[in-house]
């Protein structure tokens, strides 16, 4: 058995220091003079002996000079922009994508150093958190429905009306034909939407609530300009029948598992060049 002591200091969202990254050739081919690397493995998977547990996992990332609204607070399950605090107190802001991860030896953990001069906040720290288990936790809804939205663009539109505020607002829900799942064919045969904007109240509540009536007036006017006839005042495709905001305060968790959390999956792949895929080995 391997000798393992249990009280290592390494904590999910740690970052490693530069000289593991290179040693560990922790590299994206475009980003070599702006990289950073988190630890993605959870505490206590960390604290696990390598006979249990012989590998660690992170994710390699890069700095960015600014957040993309469509991508901060887990909105985008594939791509997320988050900041990081510095030792100095500034921020600085990073992007990670979920296929760029790599599992490195649990053996590694003591003869490393993490870079002590980043990290999360309380709060981004839970952002992260969050954001790592999406990509197995998260909503679906009928194929159908899907393809309308994007055949008409409404997918794209919403994720720009975001971008400028998104940092405020921490999800959207879509509740489709009230839950129950339908598969429709018809164009005439119109899914139900209700969506709800959740914002956030822990920085600016005043510019959140404002970014957030901005963002609903933006998708209501999306959803109207494609899918409203005014001549025969109907719907085609899609129904939205109301479109409303909430502070993360008043939204119920009766509401959060109720509706379905809708995320901008789209916009990782489909508007740029892939970043490399790092492989585990």
């Amino acid at each position: 058995m391997t000798e393992w002591n249990r009280d290592i200091s390494w904590r999910q969202g740690f970052f490693l220091d530069n000289t593991t990254i290179i040693g560990q050739n922790l590299v994206l081919s475009d980003f070599n003079d702006s990289m950073l690397v988190i630890i993605a493995s959870h505490d206590c998977d960390l604290a696990q002996s390598p006979d249990i547990e012989p590998f660690f996992e992170v994710i390699i990332g890069h700095f960015i000079d600014k957040l993309d609204g469509s991508c901060t607070n887990t909105k985008n399950p594939r791509k997320l922009h988050i900041s990081i605090e510095t030792r100095l107190g500034d921020h600085k802001y990073a992007e990670f994508i979920t296929t760029n991860r790599k599992y490195l030896p649990k053996e590694l953990l003591p003869n490393i150093k993490h870079d002590e001069e980043l990290h999360l906040s309380t709060a981004d720290l839970g952002v992260f958190r969050r954001w790592l288990s999406i990509r197995y936790n998260r909503s679906a809804f009928p194929n159908q429905f899907d393809s309308r939205l994007k055949n008409n663009d409404i997918d794209k539109k919403i994720a720009k009306a975001l971008r400028k505020h998104g940092e405020f607002i921490t999800a959207i829900f879509f509740d489709v034909d009230d839950g129950v799942e339908v598969n429709r064919v018809d164009s005439n045969d119109t899914y139900l939407l209700d969506i709800s904007i959740l914002y956030s109240t822990e920085v600016d509540p005043d510019a959140a609530i404002k970014a957030a009536e901005e963002a609903k007036e933006a998708i209501i006017e999306i959803f109207k300009k494609k899918l409203f006839n005014n001549t025969t005042n109907s719907w085609s495709e899609i129904e939205l029948r109301y479109c409303d905001v909430f502070s993360d305060e008043a939204f119920s968790y009766r509401q959060s598992v109720t509706y379905k959390q809708w995320r901008l999956e789209h916009i990782s792949f489909s508007e740029e060049p892939p970043h490399q895929v790092i492989q585990h080995q």
